[in-house]
């Protein structure tokens, strides 16, 4: 199998190309705008510093090479990748705000795109029947168990928003690792 994906929003794509060649011995590799990859989270693949219009010129001749196109966000290229490489199986994949509520606004692009995967369950409100919840990869190799660094009594929760409900459970997780 070979998997080029397109944009990496927060890293993504670089830990899911990396996964799926590792893992599944597939042939993968991202490309990313740099402009848009400022915090440099593109670990697997590369981030081309050039123009949109470049950009898309050098994601059309990479794909040559692929016959699976990985699209994170990045869904108004769809037409045209569909137009030129019709045997070319797209996955689409949004990750928040470029599909939130916008689900009748962008169906012109996602419409095209042979499979949808979305990153969060919420993205599943409004969304087609056949949309995929595939929630985001963690890189094991950078978070994993570190046991010497365990000390009693101590936990770490990290919450977006404080509703007392997630509290309470990180309160109760953290009673029974005492």
């Amino acid at each position: 199998m070979k998997v080029l994906h397109i944009w990496n929003p927060a890293g993504v794509a670089s830990i899911l190309a990396k996964y799926q060649s590792k893992i599944l011995n597939w042939k993968t590799w991202v490309i990313t705008r740099k402009y848009y990859d400022r915090y440099n989270v593109t670990i697997y693949g590369e981030a081309i510093k050039c123009r949109a219009f470049t950009f898309k010129i050098k994601a059309l001749i990479k794909a040559l090479s692929f016959n699976i196109i990985h699209i994170h966000a990045f869904d108004e290229f769809i037409p045209l990748l569909k137009r030129l490489y019709p045997s070319k199986k797209i996955v689409l994949h949004y990750h928040g705000s470029d599909i939130r509520g916008k689900w009748k606004e962008r169906e012109r692009f996602w419409k095209k795109a042979d499979s949808i995967l979305v990153s969060t369950p919420d993205l599943l409100e409004d969304a087609p029947q056949h949309v995929i919840y595939l929630p985001n990869p963690v890189d094991t190799e950078l978070f994993k168990p570190m046991p010497k660094l365990r000390e009693l009594r101590t936990a770490l929760y990290f919450i977006k928003h404080q509703q007392g409900e997630n509290i309470k459970w990180a309160i109760e997780v953290a009673k029974k690792c005492i």
